[in-house]
């Protein structure tokens, strides 16, 4: 089992802190991202209705007030619109983001209640029944477009829906009490919608962010958690690392017992790795016998440097054991690449480019090991 240490220093450094984000959350804040200026547009535009209405029937002071307020809001998305850009942004100012994000969807729609509940009584002029059009048309924006959201979007709907609920009840009569028995279906209803467009979402983000044999992430999502990371890393000066691994004669394998063979290999590589990886190390699969693993955050180079060669000699061990597949008994090892991350650099292909050089220095000495760039 040769152990080969570096030689190859064409430049590392230190990085920052913070595990990178969960990774299942971007799709979130990109879904929200894109809903903002839709709903500005939701906001601005018929509130304009309020305001000639309020001036026919007499009763525009509300109105006007109101779509101040909501002009502040808007103005206040659009900097938060203007604000995001995922690649560029570390874990702790996407979360940041992302609450004030929240706050601003609260005020939006909040607002949508406001004006229900200042024109639910303007019986006389029939701007009753525009409120309470507008209170259940606000209701069904929030489910179309909050959907991925449901921390965010319960809150709202209830906002929304429990006044008007409300409302019916309090008519006294048959019909309110009947139309308030429908409005906590229609709630009802609205959470139904807005849950199975999440899981219909999910399903998609899954399959499009992960590898289909072996459950893992793929290189796409993988190069943007790894940017993620380089951005953490930059803001929180601290280090990590990153490693290549690649699976010494896997073809063999496929051209002498078949791909079904290879593929069960592969998965038992894949559980093997994940029973080394730690709740902070993101792990994919490149494609087809590589393998990516990235480190956790180090406070220091020296600590850094240590826990690499260590999880790589874990991993040589553990992939080295014997695999029973069916009636074969398998013995594979594996050549490792280690690319300390810099914050010098931010481009995480570079990395990326630089872990495969060593992995490929460790092939070109006869493999079985591990090599630092």
């Amino acid at each position: 089992m040769p152990l080969f240490f570096p030689v190859i220093y064409f430049g590392y450094n230190s990085t920052k802190k913070k595990s990178v984000m969960p990774l299942q959350n971007q799709y979130v804040y990109t879904v929200l991202h894109k809903q903002i200026f839709v709903l500005i547009a939701l906001s601005l535009l018929p509130g304009l209705g309020y305001i000639l209405l309020g001036w026919l029937n007499n009763v525009i002071a509300p109105a006007l007030v109101w779509y101040s307020l909501i002009m502040l809001i808007s103005f206040w998305g659009y900097r938060l619109h203007k604000e995001f850009e995922y690649s560029q942004m570390g874990t702790e100012r996407l979360f940041l983001w992302h609450k004030k994000l929240s706050i601003f969807y609260y005020l939006i729609f909040g607002s949508w209640a406001l004006i229900f509940i200042l024109y639910a009584n303007e019986t006389q002029s029939k701007m009753h029944y525009i409120a309470i059009f507008t209170e259940i048309g606000a209701s069904v924006v929030a489910s179309a477009l909050l959907y991925a959201d449901r921390k965010t979007l319960v809150p709202i709907l209830l906002i929304l829906m429990l006044p008007l609920s409300l409302y019916f009840a309090l008519i006294g009569e048959i019909y309110g009490y009947i139309l308030f028995l429908f409005s906590l279906i229609f709630l009802g209803v609205l959470f139904y919608a807005a849950n199975s467009s999440d899981k219909l979402l999910k399903k998609t983000h899954y399959q499009a962010t992960h590898d289909q044999l072996t459950g893992m992430y793929n290189r796409h999502v993988f190069i943007t958690a790894l940017q993620q990371k380089i951005n953490d890393l930059k803001k929180n000066k601290q280090y990590s690392y990153l490693l290549l691994i690649d699976l010494d004669h896997f073809k063999t394998v496929n051209d002498s017992l078949g791909h079904d063979i290879g593929d069960k290999l592969l998965k038992e590589v894949a559980s093997r790795l994940k029973k080394i990886a730690e709740k902070e190390n993101i792990i994919a699969r490149l494609g087809g016998d590589e393998f990516i693993f990235l480190g956790k955050d180090f406070s220091s180079e020296e600590e850094r440097l240590k826990k690499a060669i260590n999880v790589s000699n874990r991993l040589l061990q553990s992939l080295k054991s014997t695999y029973a597949i069916q009636d074969h008994h398998l013995y594979l090892s594996a050549s490792i690449g280690i690319s300390l991350l810099s914050p010098e650099r931010l481009d995480a292909n570079t990395f990326v480019k630089e872990a495969d050089i060593a992995m490929y220095e460790v092939k070109a000495k006869g493999r079985d090991g591990v090599i630092l760039f």
